[in-house]
């Protein structure tokens, strides 16, 4: 472990130069449709490049997988993050967060706007989530051996601000229900190289793989 920990600023400043070949001729994330794990690991996990993976027919989710199964689940102590990102919200914890007022909640008119998400990386949280989901088919088993489950909710029009996910593996994200803009910036060193921005909208059952070790991302929700 470090003896000290530098801002982010800091981190991207000194961070080693990124090879810039991975965008080099992207002009847009490519969707793809129904896509196998052959193909997956032959066209798309190692390029380093985004892709969005449409119509898995295996992405789905049961019809109570939302805010009140977390609510129940936290009021239970079935439920415990690992991690929790407030964003822009008063929440210090994601038990407040879960015991806001039901029409904030539910994005009832003239409540406050709100942006949250969490990591789950405790095996009896893990496994009470994924009773009610099933993991995108294209992926390889291999893929879910890290064992976190992150989950993000929000109202229209917020989300994360432009960030580094600093993670040792590539990214994916599900849209399970509603709507996200996703923008993604290459590094400043690739920037007479490589497109600057890229946006991609994401709708339910779609997969992003946005390998974002190398990706500056913003997500909206809409």
């Amino acid at each position: 472990m470090c003896a000290l920990t530098l801002p982010d600023f800091f981190e991207d400043i000194l961070r080693p130069p990124i090879d810039c070949s991975y965008c080099q001729g992207l002009d847009a994330i490519e969707k793809v449709y129904n896509l196998s794990v052959e193909n997956f690991e032959k066209h798309y996990a190692y390029t380093g490049r985004p892709v969005v993976v449409v119509d898995d027919s295996n992405a789905k989710r049961s019809a109570n997988f939302g805010f009140q199964l977390f609510k129940n689940l936290s009021d239970s102590k079935l439920l415990t993050p690992c991690q929790f990102f407030p964003y822009k919200t008063e929440f210090k914890s994601l038990e407040e967060a879960l015991n806001m007022d039901n029409e904030r909640a539910m994005m009832t008119s003239g409540y406050e706007p709100w942006y949250i998400g969490w990591s789950n990386c405790e095996r009896k949280s893990i496994n009470r989530l994924k009773e009610h989901i099933t993991l995108p088919s294209f992926l390889p088993k291999l893929s879910d051996r890290k064992q976190t489950l992150w989950i993000f909710m929000g109202t229209p029009g917020h989300g994360a601000p432009m960030h580094i996910d600093k993670v040792a593996f590539p990214s994916w994200q599900t849209q399970i229900s509603g709507y996200k803009k996703w923008t993604l910036r290459t590094p400043a060193e690739c920037f007479f190289k490589c497109k600057r921005m890229f946006e991609v909208f994401m709708e339910p059952g779609s997969t992003i793989l946005s390998f974002v070790d190398e990706w500056k991302v913003q997500m909206m929700h809409y």
